[in-house]
């Protein structure tokens, strides 16, 4: 258990990942304040949840005041991507910035592109298609401001979602595969290739507890959370 003396600010609280996460953090007896554009979330009582966007600077500065740890669980519109992330990306580093709170952002699988090997947290990231390389910018944005010193991040990759909180698991309704044969061989929801192959999906209780792993000191990096063995084929 904690002592409580920590804060945690955790952006898009009122998703599956950030609900989970909210949840785990108050059952260890830390202090949680929740960011989301509706200011509301079925969180647990004591939690301090704010209204506001994740993509407007002056209101990640203000809502990461105070801030020991950051947690970006943000999730967008899947159409939106190119127009929503890179705001939303610049608004978390300024509210890391002027904390000096660790930022651990929930990131996915696109940015290593299709591979016909095993995904690992080194694989440089992707030039593919419109939507991985958007992607592997966001991350590559991420590490050099590392890097550079002006924030401290980790980021900490994990497939599709189902289970507690997820309304549509994707990848079991096809929801979330891409429509096009080339999104489909860079889709989050399974290791990338140019053949039919296993899903990995990710539930949000062990997806949530693996950003609380990652010590954040000199160093970035890239942490893949934990999932089950493959079980799902397209």
């Amino acid at each position: 258990m904690s002592d409580g003396s920590r804060l945690h600010l955790v952006v898009g609280c009122n998703g599956p990942l950030g609900l989970e996460l909210t949840a785990q953090l108050v059952a260890r007896g830390e202090r949680v304040r929740g960011l989301c554009r509706s200011g509301r979330a079925a969180a647990p009582p004591g939690v301090e949840i704010l209204a506001g966007d994740a993509a407007d600077r002056e209101t990640m500065v203000r809502a990461a005041t105070g801030a020991d740890v950051i947690h970006g669980c943000v999730g967008v519109d899947f159409t939106r991507w190119r127009e929503l992330w890179p705001p939303i990306v610049e608004g978390l580093l300024a509210g890391a910035a002027a904390s000096g709170a660790p930022l651990l952002f929930a990131d996915n699988l696109y940015a290593c592109g299709p591979q016909e090997q095993p995904l690992r947290e080194d694989l440089p990231g992707t030039t593919f298609g419109s939507k991985p390389a958007l992607r592997a910018r966001m991350a590559a944005r991420f590490l050099a401001a590392h890097e550079r010193g002006e924030a401290r991040v980790a980021l900490v990759r994990a497939s599709d979602f189902y289970g507690p909180g997820c309304a549509s698991p994707g990848w079991a309704s096809g929801s979330s595969r891409p429509s096009s044969p080339a999104g489909r061989r860079a889709s989050s929801a399974r290791p990338t290739s140019r053949t039919p192959s296993p899903t990995c999906p990710t539930s949000p209780p062990p997806c949530s507890r693996s950003p609380m792993r990652p010590r954040l000191s000199a160093r970035s990096g890239t942490f893949r959370t934990p999932r089950p063995s493959p079980s799902v084929r397209w």
